[in-house]
């Protein structure tokens, strides 16, 4: 049985969100998943940075801007892990 994908004739794997995928298509979605779960928490860092700064409370955005940077971060690796993974599956 080849991937559910189209015009891929890789052998498809296990399930995949109900559709029999190849193992490079199956994990550029989980790629897409991840990074998607990522920049959700990146704007959540974000937000809750702007209203510690705009309470005048300091400590809680000092707090909130580590988390920011280090989700930027995070969610740059996600975004390049992304881009190669889906490279991989349109080969």
């Amino acid at each position: 049985m080849a991937c559910a994908k189209d015009s891929c004739q890789r052998p498809a794997g296990p399930l995949y969100g109900g559709v029999r995928l190849c193992r490079e298509h199956a994990e550029a979605g989980l790629a897409r998943g991840f990074q998607e779960g990522r920049s959700i928490w990146a704007l959540t860092c974000d937000r809750n940075l702007r209203d510690a700064l705009a309470s005048g409370d300091e400590g809680l955005a000092r707090k909130w801007s580590g988390l920011l940077e280090e989700a930027k971060a995070r969610l740059a690796w996600a975004e390049a892990d992304r881009a190669a993974k889906e490279a991989r599956a349109h080969r």
